[in-house]
């Protein structure tokens, strides 16, 4: 949808200052990142203040600084969408002016403890500031009041109230698909608040970047691929895909997947509520396992087969495979160029054998091998390599002549009964004196000497 035809749906829309927003009943939804603000931030924020009540000066009256905008979703409560980390603190200075009617109950929300001490350390940097500031105090007090000023819209479906977040450019930190997937299934939890409490401290214990990195690289990729579809960005819109199955849902497919829990696969559903918690904990812990084995292979491909595919007979220092993950050597021995489209390839590698190893729990090296020629002659076909082309080339487009080989690698690994049917792929590489571009004709040498040819 359109942020314009967004301001359509608004329920209210209001221009409050900064105290009257902040004195009203503002609730921190459980689904909200900690806050996490650093003292660079509130400095930047009190800087900002500062100039604009001396700027106010100029003026002699109806002079109003727009502070920020504020989402809020009505649902049992003001729940702050966009917004709260500029608005506890606020509310941590209004405490140290002194502001104490209905004592901003944000500050005092259910807060986890990273969020506290992150509290502790602002209101301590906001003290010393006052401090230091003590002749703006009340020029600040009656400027929370009067100048400072909250652009407040309030909607009433949070699906809206993110998509309207997102075409916000603010200082704050954008919240992600995968933000508003933790509020859906906590909600399934609601009846249960114990759960939903382990549930919050186990997604909080893993960094934001990983989960994020998890569905853009691994999960929502596989999934698609392993459909024949092509992939497309992980957003807002794509957040069906990860809602699972309702407790109630009363299809014989439900009934199926709930005594499958909490058995996970990439390529099927799961139960809505605890087990996407589950799932997001599984997958995290599985992805570092799956690095780890795929760096291994790097290593012992190249030991094994680098020199045989180098006529001049050069070698890599031993130090260099103690000290170096493989990966690292790999990129420096073949794409000296430092090309985008080389990694696409290994990423491209490393998805497939995640999604192999997700379904059979096992690492076959002679599957390994093909995967890896596979995905790696990719590089070897294209002058140019792009995500387009990676997208394509997954889903074994047809309609694409310009690939060695057409396969659709990840429809194989979900069809598949047994993990060795995968190491019956016929595979080709280059010919030699076929391979245009010299940047990857010694690339093309080992996966010549890997495939046997």
């Amino acid at each position: 949808m359109e942020p314009s035809k967004l301001f359509d749906k608004l329920r209210e829309y209001q221009i409050l200052s900064v105290a009257d927003l902040l004195q009203t009943k503002l609730r921190i939804p459980n689904y909200q990142r900690p806050y996490k603000w650093t003292t660079k931030n509130v400095a930047d924020l009190l800087g900002d203040m500062e100039n604009a009540i001396a700027e106010s000066k100029k003026y002699s009256d109806g002079y109003e600084y727009r502070i920020g905008t504020v989402i809020v979703h009505e649902e049992n409560g003001n729940n702050i969408v966009d917004g709260q980390q500029r608005c506890i603190t606020l509310a941590l200075l209004m405490l140290r002016l002194g502001f104490k009617e209905d004592i901003i109950p944000l500050v005092n929300s259910d807060l986890n403890y990273l969020s506290y001490a992150n509290i502790r350390r602002n209101d301590h940097y906001i003290n010393q500031w006052l401090n230091a500031h003590s002749h703006l105090c009340d020029e600040l007090k009656n400027a929370l009041k009067r100048i400072f000023k909250f652009v407040v819209l309030t909607v009433s479906d949070v699906s809206e109230a993110f998509q309207l977040f997102d075409s916000q450019n603010t200082r704050g930190k954008a919240l992600y698909p995968h933000d508003l997937l933790k509020a859906y299934h906590l909600r399934e939890m609601q009846n249960d608040v114990f759960d939903m409490h382990n549930a919050v401290l186990r997604w909080e214990a893993i960094h934001p970047d990983r989960i994020k990195a998890l569905f853009e690289r691994y999960l929502f990729p596989i999934l698609k691929w392993a459909n024949r579809e092509k992939q497309v960005p992980f957003t807002v819109k794509e957040i069906d895909n990860y809602k699972g199955v309702a407790e109630q849902c009363p299809y014989p497919y439900a009934k199926r997947i709930r005594k499958s829990m909490p058995v996970f696969q990439l390529t099927e559903s799961f139960c809505a509520g605890h087990d996407f918690f589950e799932m997001v904990d599984y997958y995290t812990r599985l992805t570092d396992f799956v690095q780890q084995r795929i760096d291994d292979y790097y290593k012992i491909v190249l030991k094994e087969n680098l020199f045989e595919s180098k006529n001049d007979k050069k070698s890599i220092e031993e130090s260099e495979f103690e000290n170096k993950s493989g990966k690292k050597i790999l990129q420096d021995v073949f794409n000296k160029k430092g090309t985008k489209g080389f990694n696409y390839a290994l990423e491209l590698f490393e998805c497939s054998v995640y999604c192999y190893y997700d379904k059979f729990h096992n690492l076959d090296r002679q599957v390994l091998n093909q995967f890896f020629v596979w995905a790696m002659m990719l590089r070897v076909d294209m002058q140019t390599l792009s995500r387009a082309s990676v997208n394509c080339y997954a889903v074994g487009d047809a309609d694409n002549k310009g690939y060695t080989n057409n396969i659709p690698i990840f429809l194989l690994i979900r069809q598949a009964r047994i993990h060795t049917q995968l190491s019956e792929l016929s595979l080709k590489t280059a010919d030699p004196e076929d391979v245009e571009d010299t940047d990857w004709k010694e690339l093309n040498g080992l996966l010549r000497v890997i495939n046997g040819d």
